[in-house]
């Protein structure tokens, strides 16, 4: 999935304590059943509107019922 984004913010996610909590969480998950399993997903502000794209363009894929809720969502990060 990540590799569509053209600019990665390694300052903000590739350091130790991003990297701890991902094997801590992939341990905690392995014990649950698939359907309660949890993932970590981040917004990154370093591309901040293709982000937003990139989150509208995957809910108007998978899931156009919430397209409204995401709109709103969205909009709290207009100047």
């Amino acid at each position: 999935m990540l590799d569509g984004f053209g600019r990665w913010p390694r300052w903000m996610w590739a350091n130790t304590e991003v990297l701890e909590f991902a094997r801590w969480l992939r341990g905690h998950d392995l014990a649950l059943p698939a359907g309660e399993r949890v993932g970590f997903l981040g917004l990154g502000v370093y591309s901040l509107w293709e982000s937003l794209h990139a989150v509208l363009d995957h809910v108007r894929e998978h899931d156009p019922g919430q397209v409204e809720q995401a709109l709103a969502a969205c909009r709290c990060s207009e100047p």
